[in-house]
């Protein structure tokens, strides 16, 4: 039997990134960068090859393919709203997406498109990915933030298969395996000495499905194959929303949380060398950290939703192996992330309690020197002093008016340090409060929603799901958004419940809740907690009644109740 060979009939290459849209227009860099590229590699000289030390013969052909290359760029926007601050380099971004440049090799020749093999195909992108590098490296790209760990995922397009498009039954595949398996690997490496043992470590769980397609997808690479019959009619319909953009967008994802983890990272770094100059500053930090957490939790919530819902085996497949191959599974990496920030946020609790425990006894000590020399009568006896002097020498005036505009300026700043202390003090006893939101949500059986605290505080207790609210943000938007990413519910708010502000309610600090009466927005909802958020169940009103709720959710609980039999009434 002739071996299977693969004819590639376009590349597409996607470059995951973050982008500042106040200072850059991502759609026109886009096009840029595809300029920059196509030049870079129609001028490639032979010795900036990487080496093939094995088949030299191929370096000819390697050149002709740079030398050909055509390339069309276009941003795609995954996640808005993304406020992420790079930790190593100070640069501040707000989207989250990727770039994807459409790549076309021997337009003019479409037929020596056949000389092209797997090794071939890693050439340009290597040296496009060395070219992004030398790229981000310039400060004029601040705007941008490339992923270059992994820089360009490599999509090979095939329609034509030499001898004619076998059918692809699983005896096919492994009587043509040698030749599928090299295309495996087609970004990342190709193995010339497959064995069989190697072949199945590598391939399987790639995904082979009918008999006029084919595709195997690794971490950096992968080959989509469509019978000619088919590419016209279903590559755009179904095969780029269905495998193509959903490999791009976790891929991004994948990029994101773990540039998150990294500063994350960072931050527990300073934090151990009690680094942080200003709490304010890293509050702020991690409050935007979490709402890009936020985001792309809802962002794999609808990944899920697709997992548990979507009835097309194929497609499921498909998304269940991205989540394997980007380790982004259920938890994993989320998990992770959120310990970090639980880790964090005790330890700026502490740094905040020594640093007002510090502050309080050096106000305390100044105080107290002060106090001292009041009551020894040392002031008293160095301006009856200065004073007597001035008057032993009434001729001159000026040298009294002098001593006593001196003493009377030493008078008034000991006076304002002290008031300064003072003010200090109070301040730090009571810093600024926090806002947060509650979400007392009940179905239409009367029952209400209730979650198990997987974190403290109040560890193990059942609650109402909550958010403390960022700056700037209506309490309403912030308690829907994270009730569907805790819970996966959509709601209604209806109406406030009351307002709660008690000292001592949250052992975080001075936290005011307001509650809101919410309803299910529609019936036919699936309840599904986050991994990282515990538990959570419709309970009726009879069996919460008396329970010892988390914070002061019990009194929430009574007005709620309160208002539910008003309405009833009504």
């Amino acid at each position: 039997m002739t071996p299977v060979q693969f004819v590639p009939r376009r590349e597409i290459w996607f470059v995951s990134a973050f982008v500042n849209s106040a200072a850059v227009d991502a759609y026109a860099r886009a096009r840029e960068l595809a300029t920059l590229l196509q030049a870079e590699l129609q001028g490639l000289k032979a010795e900036q090859l990487p080496r093939l030390a094995d088949r030299p013969e191929l370096q000819a052909r390697a050149l002709a393919m740079a030398h050909s290359v055509q390339l069309r760029g276009s941003w795609n926007p995954y996640v808005d709203g993304f406020p992420y601050h790079d930790e190593n380099t100070g640069l501040h971004f707000n989207k989250l997406g990727y770039f994807e440049f459409e790549v076309e090799y021997f337009a003019d020749n479409p037929e020596r498109r056949s000389e092209i093999e797997p090794v071939l195909v890693q050439q340009p992108p290597v040296i496009a990915a060395e070219r992004l590098r030398r790229l981000a490296a310039q400060k004029s790209s601040s705007t941008l933030r490339l992923d270059l760990i992994s820089p360009i995922f490599v999509y090979v397009i095939s329609e034509e298969v030499r001898p004619a498009p076998p059918p692809w039954t699983q005896e096919q595949i492994q009587a043509h395996k040698r030749a599928i398996g090299v295309w495996t690997e087609v970004y990342s490496g190709a193995w010339p000495d497959y064995n069989d043992e190697l072949y199945d470590r590598r391939v399987a769980g790639n995904l082979s499905n009918r008999l006029s397609e084919l595709h195997l997808i690794r971490k950096n690479s992968g080959l989509l194959y469509m019978a000619p019959e088919n590419m016209s009619q279903f590559f755009d319909r179904y095969m780029r929303p269905f495998v193509v953009a959903p490999t791009a967008q976790l891929r991004a994802m994948h990029f994101a949380l773990f540039s998150i983890n990294e500063s994350l990272d960072i931050l527990l770094m300073r934090q151990a060398r009690e680094d942080f100059s200003d709490r304010a500053v890293v509050e702020q930090k991690l409050r935007d950290l979490r709402q890009i957490r936020s985001a792309l939790q809802m962002k794999m919530s609808g990944i899920y939703n697709e997992l548990d819902s979507n009835k097309r085996q194929h497609y499921s497949s498909v998304l269940r192996h991205l989540l394997s191959e980007f380790s982004l599974e259920r938890g994993g990496i989320f998990l992770r992330i959120n310990e970090k920030f639980e880790i964090l946020h005790e330890g700026l609790q502490q740094l905040y309690q020594r640093k007002q425990a510090a502050d309080q006894a050096r106000t305390e000590r100044r105080l107290g020197t002060l106090g001292t020399l009041f009551s020894l009568g040392v002031l008293s006896d160095f301006a009856a002093l200065l004073l007597g002097t001035a008057n032993s020498v009434k001729s001159h005036e000026l040298f009294a008016s002098l001593v006593n505009g001196t003493f009377s300026a030493i008078l008034l700043v000991v006076l304002l340090l002290a008031i300064a202390g003072r003010i200090r003090q109070r301040l730090e006893k009571a810093p600024p409060p926090v806002l947060a939101a509650d979400a007392i949500i009940v179905d239409a059986q009367s029952r209400v929603l209730v979650i198990t605290r997987r974190n403290p505080p109040f560890r193990g207790q059942r609650a109402f799901p909550g958010t403390l609210v960022q700056n700037g943000e209506p309490p309403t938007v912030a308690l829907v958004r994270e009730v569907k990413d805790e819970t996966n519910l959509d709601i209604v708010i209806e109406r406030q419940v009351g307002r709660y502000d008690a000292t001592g309610r949250d052992p975080r600090g001075h936290i005011i809740s307001a509650a809101y009466l919410c309803r299910l927005r529609g019936e036919s909802q699936t309840l599904r907690c986050r991994e990282d958020a515990g538990e959570a169940h419709f309970v009726s009103l009879e069996e919460l009644r008396g329970e010892d709720l988390a914070f002061d959710h019990e009194d929430m609980l009574v007005d709620a109740e309160r208002l539910l039999t008003g309405a009833a009434a009504g």
